[in-house]
């Protein structure tokens, strides 16, 4: 059954049909893997810093909590290193951000390449198509293996394009609407980050 499917696919598509099916399965796997990742992320670091703030300050420098959060590892450095060295938090925030959430941050980079190839394979199987059609009309043979051929040859060159299409328009919509809430998350870190530097330095005080 699934042979026959994929001889189906095939057929319709041509060879292009297969980069643009790995296209597709990349697109949809980084789209949800990415948001499952920036959902999780934010659940375990508004745990994480409510409990900072009903009195669990020392959470904020165990490094052994949470070290794969990339907020909570932006708001501990300001906690513990770089609110010594720098007035202007919102920088160092904007800075350890970019630094915590590069592997995310390249993944982004995969979907925007996912949108701007998608189409050009779509015109790629258009244009093998039209090849194809051309090809048919200038060998000659019999009427019926003629039109057989013509039909296979147009019905690649606008699957493809359609298939191009259909990644792509959706893929970009998705990484807009992903880029959007990690943008969010910039601005939770540095309002966060402003907040830790508060609670370190009450503990210190505290402490002396």
């Amino acid at each position: 059954m699934i042979q026959h499917y994929c001889a189906e696919y095939y057929e319709k598509l041509g060879p292009v049909g297969i980069p643009l099916a790995a296209a597709l399965l990349l697109a949809v796997f980084l789209s949800v893997k990415i948001y499952l990742q920036l959902c999780l992320v934010d659940f375990q670091f508004r745990r994480f810093f409510k409990n900072v703030e009903d009195g669990n300050a020392d959470l904020l420098f165990d490094e052994s909590v949470l070290p794969n959060n990339p907020l909570v590892c932006v708001v501990r450095d300001i906690a513990t290193k770089h609110r010594h060295h720098s007035d202007d938090l919102r920088a160092e925030s904007a800075y350890l951000f970019h630094r915590y959430f590069y592997k995310t941050k390249r993944s982004f980079t995969t979907l925007r390449l996912i949108t701007a190839t998608a189409p050009l394979l779509g015109l790629l199987g258009t244009v093998l198509g039209i090849i194809q059609v051309f090809e048919v009309l200038g060998s000659g043979g019999n009427a019926a293996t003629d039109s057989a051929s013509l039909a296979l040859g147009i019905g690649q060159a606008l699957w493809t394009t359609v298939l191009g299409i259909v990644i792509a328009v959706p893929t970009l919509a998705v990484l807009f609407y992903l880029r959007n809430k990690l943008f969010g998350y910039m601005i939770v870190a540095v309002e966060f980050s402003y907040r830790a530097a508060a609670i370190a330095k009450n503990k210190k005080n505290d402490k002396e």
